[in-house]
């Protein structure tokens, strides 16, 4: 398989949500070559991590401005 190929694999793969074995099984590559694409490509499991926790926080900070907009119309609301 051509390296251009299996990067672009790996990375759709991987984009796609499966894991590090999962993309060994289905492409037939070793683990540690599929670690080192997603790496380069930014999707190992840290850099994922990482956007998942940014994430979470700004739904966090959503959340209570939402918060705080419901209660200020439940005050209007009983007067």
């Amino acid at each position: 398989m051509p390296e251009e190929t299996k990067r672009d694999q790996v990375i759709e793969l991987r984009k796609k949500g499966l894991s590090f074995g999962q993309i060994r099984k289905i492409l037939g590559i070793k683990r540690p070559e599929i670690c080192a694409i997603c790496r380069e490509a930014g999707l190992s499991n840290r850099e994922i991590l990482k956007e998942l926790m940014e994430f979470k926080r700004e739904l966090q900070e959503r959340l209570a401005k939402i918060e705080e907009r419901l209660g200020m119309i439940e005050e209007k609301l009983k007067r």
